[in-house]
């Protein structure tokens, strides 16, 4: 999804645009509109990466990064004041039951597909299981893991105008295929932004 992108960063992911590198065919986003947002993602944990080599001490700034990165969408420079965003929308699906109503989120990246779930008053949660979701050229050509890319958080407003959660990408794959990358392995990210 970055967007969500699905690499990894899947998304986280990742967040979508990196997907199969142009393998995947876009999909529409289902459902009527939400909200449109304009949200941000920063790296809070991974285990995706590792330290270089004969040098296990370094700060976490040198290690391999398997692609994975520290912001959503990358952040030339952050040390200046702009944060680069990008749009996503949540869109109202059929009812899912259980006092709890369908919900697609979309972030309309390249490669991006729509995560689904559901939405419980301000609760959200939409989810995506992609097999072979993430090229990881970086890793080796075979490292093609299964990515799961989940957004959970909280809506502001009616009509939402902000939203407060995280992006988390899991991937997936036999660790012979990917070496010397960390596979399988988690990362989240803080997702925030409004309108």
């Amino acid at each position: 999804m970055a967007p969500v992108r699905l690499r990894a960063l899947p998304l986280a992911a990742a967040l979508a645009s990196a997907a199969a590198c142009g393998q995947r065919a876009p999909e529409s986003c289902p459902g009527e509109r939400l909200a449109t947002l304009q949200l941000h993602a920063v790296l809070v944990s991974t285990g995706c990466l590792r330290p270089p080599s004969g040098w296990p001490w370094a700060p976490q700034s040198l290690w391999v990064r398997n692609g994975i990165p520290l912001s959503i969408p990358d952040d030339p420079d952050p040390t200046d004041q702009d944060v680069p965003t990008f749009d996503a929308s949540f869109e109202t699906t059929a009812g899912a039951g259980g006092g709890a109503d369908g919900l697609a989120y979309c972030s309309g990246g390249a490669h991006a597909v729509p995560l689904l779930g559901t939405r419980s008053g301000a609760h959200v949660r939409v989810e995506r299981t992609l097999e072979r979701g993430a090229v990881l050229g970086s890793c080796g050509a075979a490292c093609t893991p299964s990515t799961s890319i989940t957004v959970e958080g909280e809506l502001t407003g009616e009509p939402p105008t902000a939203f407060s959660g995280t992006l988390t990408e899991h991937l997936e794959a036999a660790p012979a295929d990917c070496a010397p990358c960390v596979v399988p392995c988690t990362s989240t990210y803080s997702l925030t932004g409004g309108s």
